[in-house]
């Protein structure tokens, strides 16, 4: 299941709080010892995809352009992170990716209960008719779990199976609001594991240790309305409070295309995967 990926082992962490809201706090930071084997040409802007800064490689202060973070405050939950993840992948493949970011969301339970989750939206002003859309939401999410690391009591231990999950949703604007809120979401639709057997109640984060992990991923076809400020909302998190253990989720490569220009990226799930360094800290 590892995959051997060529790391830069530096690891800059620049710990800036970002406030969203008087409650909240984001802690800024950025992750050199990762690289990816997936990059996906459509999610760039300017090529076909309906999103901003959908690839995530574009950067401002210490926050993806075109995204907004969302994190709250709860007693017992480290304070979030947001991160701009370095996937950058010079190896033995075939392409070699000399730039490519990605968006880290990262929890940590110190002791509270759950569930736990943080957002990130990005308004979708360049969808301007309602209608059907194709859509394809890339993540990888590997923590500390030492259940999985050493396989014993991977589905009796609590909270391992589906404690971390990812989603991803199309929000309105309520009528009267000024800002966008999670609750604007009437559907939150699950990433899938790309390659565990769809069967598995849950989805199962890889292991720390394991310093490599496969997507998990979303593909469909959804409707926009375009007329009431559509947003596309991004959620992580864990849902039950298992002392210290904590979760990274890298998101990138979010496409949105009409759904009769979409040539099914059903392929683009199935290049390699994301790598890491177990010792760095998060």
């Amino acid at each position: 299941m590892k995959t051997k990926l060529t790391l830069a082992l530096v690891l800059s962490l620049v710990l800036v709080l970002f406030v969203v809201g008087s409650a909240s706090a984001i802690k800024l930071v950025s992750y050199d010892d990762t690289a990816g084997e997936n990059d996906i040409p459509e999610s760039e802007s300017g090529a076909g995809s309906l999103i901003c800064n959908g690839n995530f490689d574009d950067w401002t202060d210490g926050v993806p352009d075109c995204w907004t973070p969302v994190s709250l405050a709860q007693s017992g939950w480290e304070d979030d992170h947001l991160a701009n993840v370095d996937l950058a992948f010079v190896g033995d493949t075939a392409v070699e990716i000399p730039f490519n970011d990605g968006m880290g969301l990262f929890v940590r339970n110190i002791g509270g209960t759950g569930p736990h989750y943080i957002w990130a939206y990005n308004e979708l002003t360049n969808v301007t008719e309602s209608g059907y859309y194709w859509t394809e939401v890339h993540a990888t999410m590997w923590g500390y779990y030492q259940q999985i690391e050493y396989m014993n009591g991977l589905l009796l231990e609590d909270g391992v199976i589906g404690n971390s999950v990812a989603f991803y949703g199309i929000g309105h604007l309520q009528e009267g609001a000024t800002e966008a809120d999670p609750s604007d979401v009437s559907e939150w639709r699950e990433l899938f594991p790309n390659f565990y057997s769809k069967w598995v109640p849950g989805i199962v984060p890889c292991a720390n240790a394991w310093e490599a992990c496969y997507n998990v991923a979303r593909y469909e076809t959804i409707w926009i309305d375009a007329d009431s400020t559509p947003y596309y909302w991004l959620k992580a998190g864990q849902k039950f409070d298992t002392f210290n253990l904590w979760t990274v989720f890298v998101f990138d490569d979010i496409l949105i295309q009409a759904a009769d220009d979409s040539d099914d990226g059903s392929m683009h799930d199935v290049n390699g995967a994301t790598g890491w360094d177990s010792e760095a800290l998060r």
